[in-house]
């Protein structure tokens, strides 16, 4: 009988160590998973208060026990916590750990500092538009900053498993926004849904459409002031400007020029994945945020197997687009060459009432098949969803966006 308690016992001692492991790692480095404002006071080390529309804490304690990575066993000196910031009303109640950086040593701190920064404001914002935070199970990303490259990853800037992401080779040369583009591909691999199936430049899509929609995000908030310019984070804001012209305005403007098109979604080349990430800036800079988290919502997987393909997204942008109650149209570009703007949007079948902006003189879809819409100044008749051309007819010259909402009549209206 005494042999069984002694088994029982030492079982449940063992049990209770490994979970100690497991969850004190973290723990163990002085990076607490929750704060209260009073306690920040009373922290050893240094801390970094984020005020403004996003805010948040990052804390590097004095001292941190060494520790290594469980993939590359390298040794990391330094740790630093990052933290998401809960308000209620103006005051903060709370500050939640969301990331764990780890930095070999006090040389890299001031880059291990703005890759904090960096992914307390990816997730910032990635709450902000898409409502939606880490795992509640595991919270946490711990984020590993190496010297050099690692295993079959040497050539590579970053690798993401689970709730583990790699930057390497941190002293090799980076433009400003190439450190920007590298932080938001990683992160988008962890946050965002994981479109697959393509062949080049690698299997998973959410890497590349991380780094171009967290990018335009980032400048969106430039432009609307919630984020002041010497808050951007590595980079200026001409910097982030010339790279989203070069690499995202293109993706865009063929979207706005073509729609959205079938073949288009079902390539798989690099030049798929191009496409696959236009349809994704166009629906959030289009149609808005909320409109991108549905069609990721309404996206299942055509043959009901777990992995998601980019044909499947398609499907999901039309569907959140058909039951939509409201349709907002928003003119993604703000340079403009003329008072009229015109773009390609998805019109679904239905009745709408139509509300303009103050500086829309006039609009109108042009048709170009027999399924005939009807409009008038504030009413438009669609019998079958169809891409359609949109012209806008601007009253003045603006760089501000303009928008068209479409309400289907019935809904908050008679």
């Amino acid at each position: 009988m005494s042999k069984r308690i002694d088994t029982r016992q030492s079982r449940i001692g063992l049990l209770c160590l490994l979970l100690l492991l497991l969850i004190g790692r973290a723990e163990g480095q002085n990076v607490p998973s929750e704060l209260v404002p009073s306690e920040v006071e009373r922290l050893d080390g240094e801390k970094i208060r984020i005020a403004g529309n996003y805010p948040g804490l990052i804390y590097i304690p004095r001292n941190t026990p060494p520790i290594s990575d469980s993939e590359y066993q390298q040794n990391f000196k330094v740790a630093c916590g990052v933290y998401i910031a809960e308000r209620a009303g103006e005051d903060i109640i709370r500050y939640a750990r969301r990331f764990i950086v780890y930095i070999p040593d006090a040389e890299l701190l001031p880059i291990g500092r703005r890759v904090a920064r960096t992914l307390q404001l990816l997730h910032a914002l990635h709450k902000d538009r898409l409502r939606l935070d880490h795992a509640r199970t595991n919270p946490t990303v711990e984020v590993w900053l190496l010297r050099q490259g690692g295993g079959v990853s040497a050539e590579a800037a970053g690798r993401q498993f689970k709730n583990q992401i790699y930057f390497f080779n941190l002293l090799t040369d980076r433009t400003p926004v190439e450190w920007l583009r590298e932080v938001a591909h990683e992160y988008g691999h962890y946050i965002l849904p994981g479109v697959s199936g393509f062949t080049a430049p690698e299997e998973w899509g959410n890497g590349v459409l991380g780094e171009r929609l967290f990018l335009c995000w980032l400048q969106n908030a430039l432009q609307t002031n919630t984020l002041p310019a010497d808050a951007l984070p590595f980079a200026k804001p001409e910097d982030l400007d010339a790279y989203l012209q070069a690499k995202i305005e293109p993706l865009l403007r063929k979207i706005c020029n073509e729609g959205i098109s079938e073949a288009g979604m079902k390539r798989k080349d690099a030049e798929g994945m191009n496409y696959f990430t236009g349809a994704a800036l166009y629906v959030d800079a289009v149609h808005g945020s909320r409109a991108l988290k549905d069609a990721f919502a309404y996206t299942e997987s055509a043959d009901g197997s777990v992995f998601i393909r980019s044909s499947d997204f398609h499907r999901g942008i039309l569907k959140s687009l058909e039951t939509s109650n409201e349709l907002r149209i928003t003119t993604p570009f703000r340079k403009r060459e003329s008072l009229v703007e015109s773009l390609m949007v998805y019109l679904p079948r239905g009745e709408f009432t139509v509300a303009n902006d103050p500086l829309i003189k006039r609009w109108e879809v042009v048709v170009g098949d027999s399924s005939i819409p009807i409009q008038t100044s504030s009413r438009l008749m669609v019998s079958r969803g169809a891409w359609r051309k949109l012209k806008i007819y601007l009253s003045k010259a603006t760089e501000s966006p303009v928008t068209l909402t479409f309400t289907r009549r019935g809904v908050g209206n008679n």
